[in-house]
């Protein structure tokens, strides 16, 4: 089985959606989700970004790529605008973040 089909799978089960429901929110046909959900086909990379975004999750990793993660609070040679980000802008950065997440929850 395709790293694809397993993580579309996966992303659509938690998403609690029916498939006439992802069809309605990603604007793709009913009939191409079922067969993208049966292993018939993989859907081209535009289709794919859509289908990603509508379940929520990252186009790369519902391709079948792995994701590197990378622990930002606890890394160094971190690079922006080919200049290293300082310790404090890190921090900075982190406590924008996590603010962020804060008001989404509310």
């Amino acid at each position: 089985m395709s790293s694809f089909l397993n993580n579309f799978r996966s992303s659509f089960e938690k998403s609690g959606m029916t498939q006439a429901e992802l069809s309605r929110v990603s604007l793709i046909p009913r009939s191409n989700i079922h067969d993208y959900l049966t292993g018939k086909y993989e859907p081209k990379q535009k289709r794919l970004v859509i289908l990603a975004k509508a379940l929520d999750v990252d186009p790369v990793w519902l391709a079948g790529n792995k994701i590197e993660r990378i622990d930002i609070e606890n890394s160094s040679n971190l690079f922006l605008d080919k200049r290293l980000i300082t310790e404090n802008e890190v921090k900075q950065i982190v406590n924008y973040l996590r603010l962020i997440r804060l008001m989404e929850k509310n």
